[in-house]
């Protein structure tokens, strides 16, 4: 699961550009301690790396996660999160609860 929300991050930024990707990579290493290489890792000061530079916009980068993971998982994720480290904490715990009822 970890590499699946790893993935999805990743692509879910790069909708913004390899350019824009690369400078968020910068800035969250740079001002945040964070590589999202490690995620979920450090999720936490990834989220404020994010806010920190897209405001609301982070969302965009929520909602297109969600939507990956989704597919890639299949799993539905209602209501949107609002922050990635809700999206994860409401899949790792979906994961779980499916794990106990498949014993």
């Amino acid at each position: 699961m970890p590499e699946e929300f790893r993935e999805s991050v990743s692509h879910s930024i790069s909708i913004f550009g390899d350019e824009a990707a690369l400078l968020f990579d910068y800035h969250e290493r740079q001002n945040y301690g964070v590589d999202s290489s490690r995620l979920p890792t450090g999720l936490e000061k990834f989220d404020d790396a994010l806010r920190s530079l897209l405001g609301n916009g982070s969302l965009v980068i929520v909602k297109e996660c969600s939507k990956r993971l989704q597919e890639v998982l299949g799993v539905t994720i209602e209501p949107l999160p609002e922050s990635l480290m809700q999206l994860y904490r409401i899949v790792s715990e979906g994961r779980r609860q499916e794990r106990i009822i498949a014993s």
